[in-house]
Parts: structure tokens; C-alpha cells; sequence
């Protein structure tokens, strides 16, 4: 029984990945993603068959059905993340209502990352639409452990980092993504993850200074580093 719920956790991420690509595509161009997807060549709708996560896209061999065109990477990869988180989430959780703050948090790292990596930007619906049910679910249901040191400490971390936004090193919605995750993770978690993020970014710039691929003041999308970090501590937390 274990192990088929397991399996149902990990197709549900699954599907939840592929839903999220669809959703990074279209949120940033205030497109509808109610509707059927299109192959981005042929425009042509769809089929079930090109749809199933992660597997359709090993039996297109990566290309669209009809008209050839590769298929993004990407699709596959944030599917194959999201299955993995998911059942992640269940196995370190299991059946509880903390379950439900992971699902919303996996989902929403998961498409401001692909947002902020594409576009360069985290739209401002998206962290209201999951903002919104994270913030009553950890302040009213679920509520994290607090102490007044680790709030204080939080508090100035996030002063901090608005200087850094005010200053132009850091973007807003990256500010306002670190003031949801001081709430969804409380603050004895939130230092150790904005330490991570930070350390995560730098040894992405020192590898693309290494090989000769960074120039200086080049801007970098910080979202799939804060992502990471947040996501690391929180289920290292849970350990």
C-alpha cells in the first residue's frame, strides 16, 4: 500500500511539473493556460499521448510528433523535479496538513525559478496566488516554532536585503519571494536558507568565471538559487 501511494505522490508531481511548465510559459505573457498546449513549431493542439508527463517526451525522442521541431529540455527536467519532490514531500511528511505547505511551497519554487530563469521576472500573481493559502497555513494551521532571537535575526536579514534590493543588487520580486519564505519556513530556518541561496549563487558565477562565460555586472535570475536553498533546508529540517 506504501509503495502505491508512493508511486501516486510521484505522478501527481509529475503532472503538476508539466501543468507548471505550461504555467511559466504563459503567466509572464498574460496569456490564458486554461487552454489546450500547442507544439510551439506547428501550432498544432496536443494529443493525450503527447502529454504524459516525462514519457512522451523519451518516446518523441524529444521532438514534436509531426512536424519534428526538439522539444525543450526543460520539460522533462522540471517533471522529473517535481515528481521527485513530491514524493519526497510524502515520504518525509506523510499524511498530515504540513503536507499541504509543501505541495503549495514545491509549486511555487518550482515556477518562480522557471519564471525568473526565463523571463528574468517573478510576476507578482504568482506569489499572491500561492502566497495567500501559505501564509494562513503556516500562521493559523500549521504554525512553525518562534523565538524571539530568530525573529529579531530575521527581521534584520530581511532589512538587509531590502537595502540590497533598494540598491539595485537584488530584484524585487526577489525581496518580496524572501519575505513569503520568512513566513513559510519561520526564522529558524529562514538565515541558514538565505546563507545557502547566497552560497549556491556564488559558486554558479565563480564556475562561469572559471570557464570564461560570466563578464562582470552581468545580472543572474536568483529565484532558482532561493528555490533551492529553501527547498534544501526545509526537508533537511525534516530529516
Amino acid at each position: 500500500m506504501s509503495l502505491v501511494i508512493s508511486c501516486y505522490a510521484a505522478i501527481c508531481g509529475g503532472l503538476m511539473g508539466s501543468y507548471l511548465h505550461v504555467a511559466a510559459t504563459r503567466v509572464p505573457l498574460r496569456l490564458s493556460f486554461w487552454g489546450r498546449s500547442r507544439c510551439e513549431g506547428c501550432r498544432r493542439v496536443l494529443g493525450p499521448s503527447e502529454l504524459i508527463p516525462i514519457v512522451s517526451y523519451v518516446i518523441q525522442s524529444g521532438k514534436c510528433k509531426h512536424c519534428r521541431m526538439p522539444l525543450s529540455i526543460s520539460y522533462p527536467l522540471i517533471e522529473i523535479a517535481s515528481a521527485g519532490l513530491y514524493l519526497l514531500a510524502w515520504l518525509l511528511i506523510g499524511l498530515r496538513l504540513e503536507l499541504v505547505v509543501s505541495i503549495l511551497l514545491i509549486a511555487m519554487l518550482l515556477l518562480v525559478s522557471m519564471t525568473d530563469y526565463s523571463r528574468m521576472m517573478i510576476p507578482n500573481m504568482v506569489l499572491l496566488f500561492f502566497a495567500i493559502p501559505l501564509v494562513f497555513l503556516r500562521l493559523c494551521v500549521v504554525p512553525v516554532p518562534f523565538s524571539w532571537l530568530s525573529a529579531i535575526s530575521t527581521a534584520m536579514m530581511l532589512l538587509i536585503l531590502v537595502a540590497a534590493c533598494l540598491n539595485g543588487s537584488m530584484g524585487g520580486g526577489d525581496l518580496k519571494l524572501f519575505v513569503v519564505l520568512a513566513i513559510v519556513l519561520g526564522p529558524k530556518l529562514f538565515l541558514p536558507m538565505v546563507a545557502c541561496a547566497a552560497c549556491l549563487a556564488l559558486l554558479f558565477v565563480g564556475a562561469k568565471t572559471v570557464v570564461g562565460k560570466f563578464a562582470p555586472n552581468t545580472a543572474i535570475p536568483f529565484a532558482p538559487f532561493i528555490s533551492a536553498a529553501a527547498l534544501l533546508v526545509y526537508f533537511a529540517a525534516r530529516i
